[in-house]
């Protein structure tokens, strides 16, 4: 479980499954779900130290991901999208793109 602030402020608690993806943008942490954003308040690098063994790889500078949510990676746009989260896209920076395409070719594998 992770608790999360709501944009009023209240806190909630997420499991890490209900999270896409994770960003940073001028020091806030910015929690991405199917249903909204939430505020973490930490330090990028906390983040990426507590949940890269959850399942999350960081693909970008600002962006960690839920690799288990990832559906496609869009070489042409040099984006993933998601499982049931049609429009939502997260950029792949080019070092992490042969990461990414080998987690995909791993997962289709595994579940043809």
């Amino acid at each position: 479980m992770m608790r999360v602030l709501r944009r009023d402020g209240t806190v909630c608690e997420l499991d890490e499954d209900q999270i896409l993806y994770i960003t940073t943008f001028q020091k806030v942490i910015t929690v991405h779900t199917r249903e909204g954003e939430f505020i973490y308040p930490t330090t990028f690098e906390h983040v990426q130290r507590v949940i890269e063994g959850l399942g999350f790889a960081k693909i970008d500078r600002s962006f960690l991901v839920q690799l288990g949510q990832v559906c496609d990676y869009d070489a042409e746009r040099r984006v993933v999208h998601f499982d049931d989260a049609p429009g939502i896209s997260v950029p792949v920076s080019e070092p992490n793109i042969a990461k990414v395409v080998g987690y995909l070719k791993t997962k289709k594998s595994e579940n043809p």
